[in-house]
């Protein structure tokens, strides 16, 4: 049965990353709801799996309450976890970069600077775990936890850097995109987009220094056959810099059209909106400068 449960989890996991966060929610509460007096490890484990996978859904909806509610609910059973093991270990760490993401969405940038310093000042290398050194498994999700500690404190700084217009923060910025980089060169097997999306870091701050011909370039390095939405985002950006309304109307729209939902995405449409408005003011066509003129609007009340 506990195996069974942890199949239905990755079925969950599948379908969270199909972007159905209904099916996937409705499914890892069905396990949390019946296992809930089960306390053997397996079924701790796959109450932990469960529990991620619905943090990541209300982070994503940016119902940041009920995430801090289901990280909670990990963090204590973590702490009667049975075994303080390598696994256990690893599960904390985890949650602490999770704690980190959710203080940063909320705009709590030195406390999530903070904490991933802790984090990743005791975070030991995978050759302190040497029963992992043959484990691809193990070493991969090592290596995925501290890119991901970098590429937050990364977008930390870079938030630092919007509230107080300070250009050190995005040296900062820079360097830890950079460690997460070269922490995800670490994979085994190589994951063949992470030069791609580090190139998109470096484009957005680029963008910020007002960098936009050379932010261009870096982007049209992006060589995947299926763009991600960030690409056609810092595209419409980057043209309506560079004065070229056509092109950034046509990457507006591309990225409007992509399925995706992440707190990034819903502040990058209010972003998107403005630059739609401003361009058909521009052309004179008023309805529609104020269609996204109001859908900007509605979307800033949304996220406030």
């Amino acid at each position: 049965k506990c195996i069974s449960d942890n199949g239905k989890n990755n079925i969950a996991s599948a379908y969270y990353k199909a972007g159905n966060f209904i099916k996937s929610e409705e499914i890892a509460l069905e396990i949390l709801t019946r296992l809930k007096d089960e306390n053997s490890i397996c079924n701790i484990n796959n109450k932990l799996f469960a529990l991620t996978r619905i943090f990541w859904i209300k982070n994503n909806q940016r119902k940041f309450d009920e995430a801090f509610n289901y990280l909670n609910q990990k963090i204590n059973l973590l702490d009667n976890y049975p075994q303080k093991n390598e696994r256990h270990f690893r599960a904390k760490i985890n949650t602490q970069i999770n704690l980190a993401l959710l203080k940063n969405n909320l705009g709590f940038h030195q406390e999530a600077i903070a904490l991933l310093k802790e984090v990743m000042n005791t975070y030991p290398s995978i050759k302190d775990f040497p029963e992992n050194t043959n484990d691809n498994n193990n070493n991969n999700i090592i290596v995925a936890n501290k890119a991901s500690a970098y590429n937050i404190l990364g977008e930390s700084y870079f938030a630092l850097n919007s509230i107080n217009n300070n250009d050190k923060y995005l040296d900062s910025t820079l360097n830890n995109y950079e460690k997460a980089f070269l922490e995800a060169e670490k994979f085994i097997p190589k994951h063949q987009n992470s030069l791609s999306f580090y190139h998109l870091r470096i484009a957005n701050v680029l963008i910020k220094r007002k960098q936009y011909k050379k932010a261009l370039k870096l982007v049209n390095t992006f060589d995947l056959v299926k763009k991600s939405q960030d690409y056609y985002f810092l595209k419409s950006l980057i043209f309506k810099n560079l004065k070229r309304g056509d092109s950034s109307l046509y990457y507006s729209y591309k990225f409007l059209n992509f399925n995706n939902t992440s707190p990034n995405t819903e502040k990058n449409k209010i972003v998107v909106y403005n630059i739609l408005a401003n361009l058909y003011n521009n052309n004179y066509k008023i309805d529609s400068a104020f269609r996204y003129s109001k859908l900007a609007l509605g979307m800033l009340e949304k996220l406030n």
